[in-house]
């Protein structure tokens, strides 16, 4: 929608012109009540007439939820009354703040007061609130994501609260997660639950809590944010598996809460912790982390990977298929690796001029070209030259390559974006996005990026509105999530 700004005078310009011509003809001629004004080349009136001016307003596409108005008239001083989107008038004051506006298209209108006469002709201002993108992260059915604002919002499933809005209502476009506006620095969607990082290192997360993935202390579900035990400041990294939940802290640190039936936790144990427990053998030297389905890898500042939990098709890359309840190195990553990401039942890491990835392959998943199950890492075969970013999904994997998003096997949902419903054993570019993407997460069956217009596209099953496009279609190729468009 475009910018228009309309000042009461324009229409009053009108209407005093039209007097003109006819108060130069009447009986009183030029020394009547309207009488020409050779300043103006207009008649004008021995009363002006009453005009409001909009002074300050927002940008005509705005990425901010608040607006201020600033407003003056020719008749000062005056008192005023607005509207915003076609409401009733009602007093108010300059300046006029507006907050938690919905995303979309605005109308502010405000009319001036004085001696009894209101202006008839209220000056007006469109503009569009659209939210930037910095962050995104696709869970099983939900995604969530960050606003350059620094604030959460998720959509599509609901259960058990993981959108956060303090309703269990599906929601097919992007909702506000109750409390966090701002002041946040990651965030990341689970299985039945989400959590976010704030910008002062603290953790909160809501949702699912049977398994104590909320790190609360409790197993009640929550529908809005809550802390998690013990971490209230000093945490620089966060990610949620399916039902579990592990954070970096500052000092290098990894400490995990949640379901543990298979090791997960890391803590040398199968017992479910409600409350975040040390990884064994991880109290520093860690400089990343990832969660998997099931499972959970870090990254050390060596450039190692270690990786803990479910492991019946070697997702934790030590060639064997045996769970682990504590870390166990990655065959053949001793060093050099930059990033980690964990799957479903699968994991990857960028290397120096590439990528390897262990685990299932029945669909290609792993990118080497084949299907054949790796219980140690394998390149991924293909253009990989200029990797940048990784993530690993339920039954895909997608990445940042020279500023394109590419993926790569299963596109049983169209998740794989490339306009198809045909897999994949070797990256592919994903539809219309050969450049300029900033961020990409793969969710259980679809997958979602955002660009540096600070767009949020995402594509793939949408059953439950996890796309965020205002429907439950499918897409093969990828639709802008509503009120994530520049």
């Amino acid at each position: 929608m475009g910018n228009k700004k309309i000042t009461s005078a324009l229409l009053a310009g009108l209407a005093i012109a039209f007097s003109g011509i006819w108060g130069g003809c009447g009986d009183a001629g030029l020394d009547g009540p309207n009488h020409f004004d050779p300043a103006y080349g207009l008649a004008q009136s021995d009363a002006k007439t009453l005009n409001t001016t909009i002074k300050t307003m927002p940008p005509a596409v705005s990425n901010s939820p608040t607006a201020k108005f600033t407003f003056t008239c020719n008749q000062a001083p005056c008192t005023f009354k607005c509207s915003l989107d076609f409401s009733a008038f009602k007093a108010c004051a300059t300046p006029k703040t507006y907050k938690n506006l919905a995303t979309g298209d605005h109308v502010f209108q405000v009319e001036a007061v004085k001696s009894g006469k209101t202006d008839s002709t209220p000056a007006n201002y469109w503009w569009n609130f659209s939210y930037m993108g910095t962050q995104v992260s696709g869970g099983t059915y939900h995604t969530c994501a960050l606003t350059s604002l620094g604030g959460a919002q998720c959509w599509g499933t609901n259960d058990e609260g993981r959108l956060g809005n303090g309703t269990t209502v599906n929601s097919k476009v992007p909702v506000p997660v109750s409390g966090l506006s701002s002041g946040l620095s990651a965030i990341s969607a689970g299985y039945f639950h989400s959590c976010a990082l704030t910008t002062g290192g603290g953790v909160k997360c809501w949702g699912y809590n049977y398994d104590g993935e909320l790190g609360n202390g409790s197993t009640g579900d929550s529908k809005v944010p809550t802390n998690v035990s013990g971490l209230s400041s000093g945490i620089s990294q966060i990610f949620a598996g399916n039902n579990h939940s592990c954070v970096l802290a500052n000092s290098g640190a990894v400490r995990c809460w949640g379901l543990n039936n298979v090791g997960q936790l890391g803590d040398g144990s199968t017992a479910n912790r409600k409350v975040p427990v040390t990884v064994s053998g991880l109290t520093s030297g860690v400089s990343a982390i990832a969660s998997g389905g099931y499972h959970a890898c870090a990254l050390t500042t060596g450039g190692a990977v270690k990786c803990w939990g479910y492991n019946y098709d070697g997702e934790l890359g030590d060639g064997s298929t045996a769970n682990r309840k504590a870390p166990v190195n990655v065959s053949g990553l001793t060093s050099g690796v930059t990033a980690i990401a964990g799957g479903q039942y699968h994991t990857c890491a960028l290397i120096s001029g590439g990528i390897v990835c262990w685990g299932a392959n029945s669909d290609g998943r792993l990118g080497d070209g084949t299907t054949v199950d790796r219980h140690v890492p394998a390149a991924v075969t293909g253009s990989v030259a200029g990797v940048s970013a990784i993530d690993a999904g339920g039954f895909h994997t997608c990445a940042i390559i020279s500023g394109g998003a590419k993926c790569w096997g299963s596109n049983m949902r169209g998740q794989l974006g490339d306009g198809s419903t045909v897999g994949h054993l070797t990256p592919a570019y994903v539809s219309g996005m050969t450049s300029q993407t900033t961020a990409i997460s793969a969710g259980n069956w679809h997958a979602c990026a955002a660009t540096s217009s600070g767009a949020v596209k995402c594509w793939g099953y949408n059953f439950n509105g996890q796309l965020g496009d205002g429907s439950t279609t499918d897409r093969h190729a990828p639709v802008a999530v509503f009120g994530f468009v520049p």
